[in-house]
């Protein structure tokens, strides 16, 4: 007889080893706690309870929770699963919005911030023309799966040759290689959590990856990337990442910037700090640059935020 898991008035059937289990809640992830080198959960994905760890988490078949401190396998929150039985009887109609997600796409809600307008800046570019770049990147990739022929994208015909759909696929090859992964996806983790919870304007800067490269990485959100993702065999729970990664980002008070051109950060950085409270750049600023930064924004409020080290504010002495 399986043991029940009291919680206020209902009653819920405690989740063991060979149960399949759906998960409802893959939000606030802690990827700077523990390593999911398989993936990060999906949500509304069925998963196999392979057994529960030394920690109590929920072990599935085909994923690791490892602890970044100890090595030590952890599992995954109870509280993000349902056992599929249970599931069918709770949400019968699928599942509702994600209540964050939800929240962050309505106009009307009692309380909400805003619109954030930000002036046009030369240098920074808004996150819907990315996104169209990113989105003939995943179709030229998915026709080549296929072997489909399509007509090439416009990003294929020379306007953007080092964004090409080739191009990125391999820089976000490098970076599924790296041994710096877990750095950038807890660098995204971060991003999301500021974007969904307070909605302040953020710059990112692109130096180690080009901009649709790092939209790309950024519309994954740590669980879809994969090297067979990169192939363009693109499956049905990749859709609904993507597809609600790109309407947040397009509506979001965030600029992309270029900087693989050393001198376009400083250039940026000095008409855009008082615009913006959070500045993402996908490399360590160290040296001359951090001393610039710091000089050009003691002024400000701007944080910088640099894998694979903790956030920092170049304000703070």
């Amino acid at each position: 007889m399986r043991p029940e898991i009291n919680k206020g008035s209902t009653q819920q059937t405690a989740i063991v080893s060979g149960d399949k289990v759906v998960c409802i809640d893959d939000r606030y992830q802690r990827v700077d706690l523990a390593d999911a080198p398989d993936g990060l959960l999906i949500r509304g994905q069925v998963y196999c309870v392979s057994g529960v760890s030394d920690c109590g988490g929920v072990l599935l078949a085909g994923r690791r929770a490892i602890s970044l401190r100890t090595a030590r396998e952890i599992g995954f929150q109870h509280s993000r699963f349902v056992r599929l039985d249970q599931f069918r009887e709770r949400f019968p109609q699928g599942l509702p919005p994600a209540p964050s997600e939800w929240e962050f796409l309505q106009d009307d809600l009692p309380g909400k911030r805003k619109a954030i307008t930000l002036p046009a800046i030369e240098g920074l570019e808004e996150p819907k023309p990315l996104i169209h770049r990113v989105v003939e990147v995943l179709e030229a990739l998915d026709a080549k799966f296929h072997e489909r022929e399509i007509t090439p994208p416009w990003l294929q015909s020379g306007h953007w040759p080092d964004q090409s759909p080739e191009q990125v696929q391999l820089e976000l090859r490098a970076l599924l290689r790296s041994p710096q992964l877990s750095a950038y996806l807890n660098h995204s983790w971060t991003f999301w959590s500021l974007l969904l919870r307070r909605q302040r304007p953020i710059l990112w800067f692109c130096r180690n990856r080009s901009p649709v490269a790092t939209v790309l990485f950024l519309m994954c959100r740590g669980s879809t990337l994969s090297e067979r993702f990169l192939d363009g065999d693109l499956r049905e729970g990749d859709f609904p990442i993507l597809t609600g990664s790109a309407g947040r980002l397009s509506i979001a008070p965030i600029r992309v910037c270029d900087a693989r051109e050393r001198d376009s950060f400083c250039k940026v950085l000095f008409d855009a700090q008082t615009l913006f409270d959070y500045a993402f750049c996908d490399w360590r600023l160290e040296g001359e640059e951090l001393a610039g930064a710091y000089r050009m924004t003691r002024d400000s409020q701007i944080t910088f935020l640099c894998p694979p080290q903790e956030p920092t504010n170049c304000n703070t002495p």
